[in-house]
C-alpha cells in the first residue's frame, strides 16, 4: 500500500471510524478525538523535494504523524525524522514560551524493510535510557513481517495485529480475512471502491511510472558505477601486478647476483691454492660444488 491509497481509505473527514481502530490498535490507546490537520509543512523551502506529509492528526494522545515509506533507506530515515522535528518546533515554539504538554508521535509503516523485528520504539535518550524530552516517540512498524502472521492462523495474534496484517495483504488474502471481521470487511470495501475508480487509477499509474522511472535509473547509475569500478579495480590490479613484478625482479636479481659473485671468489680462492676445506668455509659452497667448478 502507499501513501496515496492509505490516505483515501484511512484519511476521511467524514468516516473515521477506520482511522480510530487504526490508532487504537497499534499504539494500545483509546481515541475520542481526531483532527486531520494540513500536511503541508516545509512551504517556502525551495530546496526540499518533497513538501508535505502523508499525515498529521490532532488528536486527544497528541500530535501524531503517520508516513506510509515504500523505501527504508538511510534517506527516509533522515527524512521523517525531519518531519516529525519540525512538527514538534512549530508546536512547541508558541508563544512568549515553550509548550511541552502535547506528545508527538511519528508511525513509520514500512514495506519492504529488512528489519528482523516486526516493531522498532525511538525515543530521545541517553545511554542509561534517560530521555531529554518525555513527549518525542517514533515508532517503526514492519508491514511484511506483520501479513506473515496471518499464515501462523494464530487468532489471537491476528486480531491483535489485523489493522497490521491487512495493509499488505494481497487482495485473496483480503477477502478471506473480511469474512471473519467486519472492520477487515470495511476497509477492504473501501479499497476496491478507490481501486474501481479510473482517475485514482490514473494517477496510481503516473506515481508508479516516476517510481519505475526513478528505480530504473538507479539500476542504470549502479550498473554505470560497476563498469567504472571494475575499469578503475582493472586498472590498478595491473599497476599493483608491475609493482609486483619490478620488485620481485630487484629481490631475484640480487640473490642472482650474489650467487654469481660468490663463484667467482671461490674460483680465485681455488686458483691461488687455496684448499677446497678453506673455500668452503669462506664462501658457504658445498667441497661437491666446489669440485665441479
Amino acid at each position: 500500500m502507499n501513501d496515496r491509497v492509505f490516505k483515501d481509505v484511512f484519511l476521511d473527514p467524514k468516516d473515521k471510524f477506520l482511522l480510530k481502530g487504526f490508532l487504537e490498535s497499534i499504539l494500545k490507546v483509546k481515541i475520542h478525538r481526531i483532527i486531520i490537520q494540513n500536511i503541508e509543512l516545509y512551504e517556502g523551502n525551495v530546496h526540499l523535494r518533497r513538501k508535505h506529509l502523508d499525515s498529521l492528526l490532532d488528536t486527544n494522545e497528541g500530535v501524531i504523524n503517520i508516513e506510509v515509506n515504500t523505501s527504508t533507506c538511510y534517506q527516509t530515515v533522515i527524512r521523517n525524522f525531519a518531519f516529525l522535528a519540525k512538527i514538534y518546533a512549530n508546536h512547541t515554539l508558541r508563544g512568549e514560551k515553550y509548550q511541552s504538554k502535547s506528545k508527538f508521535i511519528q508511525i513509520n509503516l514500512n514495506y519492504h524493510s529488512r528489519d528482523k523485528e516486526y516493531c522498532r520504539v525511538y525515543h530521545m535518550q541517553d545511554d542509561k535510557k534517560k530521555k531529554i524530552v518525555e513527549n518525542f516517540t517514533i515508532y517503526q512498524f514492519n508491514v511484511d513481517k506483520y501479513v506473515n502472521l496471518w499464515y501462523t492462523k494464530c487468532k489471537e495474534k491476528i486480531k491483535e495485529n489485523k489493522y497490521l496484517i491487512m495493509l499488505g495483504m494481497n487482495p485473496y488474502e483480503l477477502e478471506e480475512f473480511s469474512k471473519e471481521d467486519k472492520e477487515v470487511e470495511i476497509f477492504m470495501n473501501k479499497l476496491n471502491r478507490i481501486n474501481e475508480d479510473p482517475a485514482f487509477l490514473n494517477l496510481i499509474d503516473y506515481e508508479e511510472d516516476n517510481i519505475r522511472w526513478m528505480n530504473a535509473m538507479k539500476e542504470e547509475a549502479r550498473e554505470r558505477g560497476l563498469k567504472t569500478g571494475f575499469r578503475k579495480g582493472k586498472k590498478l590490479g595491473i599497476e599493483a601486478g608491475k609493482a609486483e613484478g619490478r620488485a620481485e625482479g630487484r629481490v631475484e636479481g640480487r640473490a642472482e647476483g650474489r650467487a654469481e659473485g660468490i663463484l667467482f671468489t671461490a674460483k680465485n680462492l681455488l686458483k691461488n691454492g687455496m684448499s677446497l676445506t678453506e673455500v668452503s668455509k669462506n664462501t658457504g659452497l658445498s667441497i661437491e660444488n666446489l669440485k665441479s667448478l
